[in-house]
């Protein structure tokens, strides 16, 4: 039973960016939005988009597990400092690399936008 709860989860923390970001390019005129994403005039710049798009989504994922996990660490500390140290090294760590991240995919969104191929 509970391989199958993990499973359930995994299977959910995975395919929430792809679900989120299906509906980006809903055609209006046909009235139905696919919930796949599917449309003809795919081009490597929209599909790299949009797996940059959906990698910057399981980063945020990990982040807020990390996140997660360093509260958790902090809470059941007991006052030892070593442990609370730790929490917080564990908390500045994730913030520095989602400031990273968001970074470089603010850049790789500016140059998709105003550098055609």
């Amino acid at each position: 039973m509970k391989k199958i709860i993990l499973l359930l989860t995994i299977s959910v923390i995975l395919l929430t960016p792809v679900f989120v970001f299906a509906v980006e390019n809903c055609n209006e005129t046909q009235g139905v939005c696919s919930p796949a994403g599917t449309d003809t005039n795919w081009t490597p710049e929209t599909v790299a988009v949009r797996y940059i798009k959906i990698g910057v989504g399981f980063i945020g994922i990990i982040a807020l597990l990390f996140f997660i996990y360093a509260g958790f660490l902090w809470m059941t500390a007991g006052g030892k400092p070593d442990v609370i140290k730790k929490a917080r090294d564990i908390m500045v760590w994730a913030v520095l690399g989602i400031v990273v991240i968001l970074s470089s995919y603010s850049i790789l969104n500016y140059v998709f936008d105003n550098i055609k191929f």
